[in-house]
């Protein structure tokens, strides 16, 4: 027997071997997540993986879901508000959104605004408008938050909001993406945009 007919023989056996994985759960269970010490193999923790075992978990995250922008926007997405500089995307943003918290589409206090686009003079006004409302507005530049200066330590903070489950609910508004990441380096952006959509898919 050759070595490659040995391989697969293991190979073979193992996958006999094992439990079928029917859900994450299972493959926790067996392949040593939680402290067990069974090997798996790496297709069968693919399948555990696969979203048809969350379906009931996933429709009522889609039941739960409510406008943020009346027809526009919902929790539970990732929006990207594209326009030239200087066309109006933060006086159409704000004013929808205020216009959402004075009809009790959303509460004030779920909103976060991450201001990294307007000079001293614009921060004031959208600070004030910000406060009438509700809403918190953090500029990173003026933080009293010396953990909280930069992009990099907002989407940490963001992920720490997620992985402590308060994400749901939260409408995070970032002034401008392009502070956030260069939009021509498409790694930076990969990895920003997953952060969002790892935020949304916990109903943020």
């Amino acid at each position: 027997m050759s070595k490659d007919d040995e391989l697969m023989n293991k190979i073979k056996d193992f996958n006999e071997a094992r439990p079928p994985m029917a859900s994450y759960e299972d493959y926790e269970r067996y392949s040593g997540v939680n402290g067990h010490a069974q090997p798996i193999s790496s297709l069968a923790r693919l399948q555990a993986a696969a979203t048809h075992h969350r379906i009931a978990e996933l429709e009522e995250r889609l039941a739960n879901e409510r406008e943020v922008i009346s027809g526009m926007i919902t929790t539970g997405t990732v929006t990207l508000v594209y326009a030239p500089s200087g066309a109006g995307k933060t006086v159409w943003v704000l004013g929808s959104l205020f216009k959402s918290i004075r009809n009790n589409l959303i509460k004030g206090s779920d909103v976060i605004y991450f201001n990294e686009d307007d000079g001293a003079r614009g921060v004031v006004q959208k600070a004030k408008m910000g406060q009438k409302h509700g809403m918190s507005m953090i500029t990173l530049a003026t933080s009293q938050d010396p953990g909280l200066r930069t992009t990099q330590d907002a989407l940490g903070l963001l992920n720490m909001i997620r992985l402590e489950g308060h994400a749901n609910g939260k409408i995070v508004i970032c002034d401008t993406l392009k502070k956030f990441a260069p939009v021509l380096n498409k790694g930076d952006m990969r990895d920003i945009l997953h952060v969002f959509r790892q935020f949304a898919a916990a109903g943020g």
